[in-house]
């Protein structure tokens, strides 16, 4: 988020932290908040004690962007934070603010069957990638997001081979579903690599990134390792998605020297934050997550 606010100084940007009570109100221009009580409860009392971390946070996106919508915008988008923005989002927000709901999908062009990630994986995964979700302030965003919390809440198992994967499954009945749905096919939004072949990342001779003749908006390092910059994800290892092309690598270097400086933020913000209900809650059934990577899958 910190990334998005440089680049888009007039826009809201917040930070929830999910598992500590902060004492630290801003970070860079970023608002640092804690979950309200309210939220905590429901995930101590309504979220399944098995999930994982991961599906914790998954569950998490539809009531952390109601907050938002809540105290006040008229917009709200969840943004992963393994988004890097290297432009604007301002007119991004523009666009997801004349639609009640805002989606991101994973590819644009349809994929050969010799193509990694294969459509299959992608059906698997989700059409759409949970790590951009706007949703507005009106009466088909507010059903959407209500709907979206129902299904996270008890089906956001990450369990792709029996048709769940987090949250991101249930985004393909949005457009369905919920009238004012946009998908948004601008090629510099939620680049990664999943997506690299189709939109190859370039530089313009003013030192701007693009993808093709398009300005990049923002990457998303989903599986970056500080350790190991140059293969962009640890998820893609059957690929090994090296950053040859020089632009990426450029890419990846600006990335790891924001995420490196961000880190005296994340200390300072989190050296005296005491454990918060969720993350008592996590801890008191951390059993429950030992018992089911011993069974086979539940659905």
């Amino acid at each position: 988020m910190i990334s998005a606010k440089s680049h888009s100084p007039c826009t809201h940007a917040a930070i929830y932290l999910v598992d500590r009570e902060p004492e630290v109100g801003e970070a860079a221009g970023v608002e640092i908040l804690r979950i309200s009580d309210e939220i905590q409860r429901i995930v101590s009392e309504g979220f399944p004690k098995d999930y994982s971390w991961a599906e914790v946070c998954f569950a998490l996106k539809p009531l952390l962007i109601e907050a938002e919508l809540d105290r006040g915008a008229t917009t709200a988008a969840y943004i992963d934070s393994d988004v890097f923005f290297v432009s604007d989002i301002a007119p991004t927000l523009e666009t997801c603010s004349r639609h009640a709901v805002g989606l991101t999908p994973h590819y644009l062009r349809a994929r050969t069957p010799q193509q990694q990630p294969s459509e299959l994986t992608l059906l698997r995964a989700g059409l759409y990638n949970g790590g951009f979700v706007s949703t507005s302030a009106c009466p088909n965003g507010r059903a959407f997001l209500s709907w979206w919390q129902d299904r996270t809440r008890r089906l956001g198992y990450n369990l792709p081979r029996a048709g769940m994967c987090g949250d991101q499954r249930w985004l393909d009945l949005a457009p369905v579903l919920f009238e004012g749905t946009c998908v948004l096919r601008n090629e510099g939004l939620n680049v990664a690599y999943w997506n690299m072949d189709e939109r190859p990342v370039t530089m313009s001779d003013d030192g701007r990134f693009r993808v093709g003749v398009t300005d990049m908006v923002f990457f998303h390092f989903s599986g970056f390792r500080r350790s190991h910059p140059e293969e962009v994800s640890v998820y893609a290892a059957t690929r090994k998605p090296t950053a040859a092309n020089q632009h990426l690598r450029a890419l990846c270097r600006t990335y790891l020297s924001a995420i490196e400086a961000a880190g005296e933020q994340s200390e300072r913000v989190n050296q005296h934050a005491a454990p918060n209900a969720i993350a008592r809650w996590y801890q008191a059934n951390a059993w429950r997550r030992g018992v089911r990577r011993l069974r086979s899958p539940r659905f």
